[in-house]
């Protein structure tokens, strides 16, 4: 999954992006991105093979996501996650 994807993916109106801090080996671009939904606050590793999603001590590592509105809450939108063999491992919801 490339960086661009990933920009792409987090633009939604329910999303609202929080400026990160360059860390080591940052210089050319920001590997980090954090965002809130519903209050609750995300953050997003980036690493060109896995990825990891945190949210307070949890950390689901994935390969790939996208927005979409299908199961399980009623075609609502939601970030869906996926792992290498394209295995949903997370759904996070981002509507209100």
């Amino acid at each position: 999954m490339e960086i661009e994807h990933l920009d792409c993916v987090l633009k939604h109106k329910n999303i609202e992006r929080i400026e990160c801090q360059k860390g080591i080996g940052d210089e050319y671009f920001e590997r980090k991105r954090k965002f809130v939904i519903a209050g609750e606050t995300y953050q997003i590793t980036w690493y060109r093979n896995t990825s990891y999603l945190e949210h307070r001590n949890l950390t689901i590592p994935f390969d790939s996501v996208k927005q979409s509105g299908t199961w399980p809450n009623n075609k609502k939108t939601n970030l869906q996650f996926y792992n290498s063999k394209l295995e949903t491992c997370c759904i996070l919801p981002i509507f209100v």
